[in-house]
């Protein structure tokens, strides 16, 4: 880990860190935060939910390099999801997420026309995933939605209208036949004029001849949606998990009047808003937010508690597994295997 992505990293945690000191109510004292957990088992599934999580990310990663005829262990899977949160985290706007992974798939040999692919049909349709089940969430809770601070309310919106943006984006990427090699060709200049260090064994000649690769991957999935349906229904599941966290901290805190679905709707709406900020894994406005709308449900104090263990659980402890990954992929040499199933490349028209 450079010192760049160092210095980043304590910069973001510091400014989480000084967030929670500064909206912490009169009296509450930090060091004694666990006290207020009455039913510590839900802790336990708050972890797990977190694990599930990234496990159908993983999964996704390994069945859109499946479907490119590549066969890649579940594990060395989650090592490059939990390798995208770690740097995600501490990124702004989790811009060096995707970049690491592509690093980390780079250096186990799957070609940089099939990574690029990966990524971007995951991100494709997890943006999707996101914006349909925000949308769901506000027609479902419209009321509830109406009684957050308006400052609130509008980047919600705000970040509804961003993830639609990066889906049509991103979809037109990854059925594009002519622009794409360009685009990347010019993505990948730029992150090197940037200097970002786990780029630095990505030349453009490996990427261009890559790029036919990458065409004949996405004409697969043009002629053949159907195919996209089950990484769709992992994202939704890969969402329940993520938001269900919130719900388990506020159980574990000994109230439980919130049901189930409603605890997960809100969430949703709190994480598509702060997501789509430029800040590395929204430190600053995720307390803030979370705090405002908790205080809804909860007395301050209980609100503070909650905020605090959900950002735990949804951000440290990501970036204690995210480390631990980053060594484990490092120091563990990995290649990846043709699929024992036939993968038929499309025709690309010139």
């Amino acid at each position: 880990m450079k010192k760049k992505n160092l210095y980043q990293g304590l910069i973001a945690i510091l400014i989480s860190i000084t967030s929670m000191v500064l909206l912490s109510p009169k009296g509450v004292n930090l060091g004694n935060i666990l006290d207020q957990v009455k039913n510590p088992s839900f802790l336990f599934l708050a972890a797990l939910s977190f694990l599930c999580f990234i496990l159908m990310e993983a999964w996704s990663f390994k069945y859109i390099l499946k479907l490119q005829g590549l066969s890649l262990k579940l594990g060395r899977s989650y090592g490059y999801s939990l390798v995208d949160y770690f740097f995600s985290s501490l990124s702004p706007g989790g811009s060096a997420g995707q970049p690491a992974q592509l690093y980390y798939m780079s250096q186990d040999k799957i070609g940089i026309g099939q990574a690029l692919m990966s990524l971007i049909v995951f991100n494709t349709i997890y943006h999707l995933a996101m914006v349909v089940f925000a949308l769901v969430s506000q027609i479902s809770l419209y009321h509830v939605f109406l009684t957050f601070p308006l400052r609130i309310r509008l980047v919600m919106a705000y970040g509804v209208l961003m993830q639609l943006g990066l889906t049509i984006f991103q979809g037109s990427l990854m059925i594009s036949q002519k622009r794409v090699p360009a685009l990347v060709q010019a993505f990948m200049k730029k992150m090197r004029d940037w200097k970002i260090p786990i780029l630095k064994n990505i030349s453009e000649e490996k990427v261009s001849q890559n790029m036919d690769q990458y065409k004949a991957n996405g004409a697969y999935f043009k002629k053949r949606p159907g195919k996209l349906l089950p990484i769709f229904m992992g994202q939704i599941f890969l969402l329940i998990f993520s938001y269900s966290i919130a719900y388990f901290i506020y159980r574990s805190l000994g109230y439980d009047h919130l049901s189930y679905m409603k605890t997960v709707e809100m969430q949703s709406q709190l994480i598509i808003a702060t997501e789509s900020l430029p800040l590395p894994g929204g430190v600053g406005a995720s307390e803030d937010f979370f705090y405002q709308v908790y205080q809804a449900y909860v007395p301050q104090n209980a609100a503070f508690t909650w905020m605090i263990l959900t950002r735990a659980f949804t951000y440290y402890f990501g970036l204690f597994l995210g480390f631990i990954s980053l060594m484990i992929l490092s120091l563990k040499p990995y290649q990846v295997k043709k699929s024992t199933e036939e993968f038929h490349e499309e025709e690309v028209p010139d």
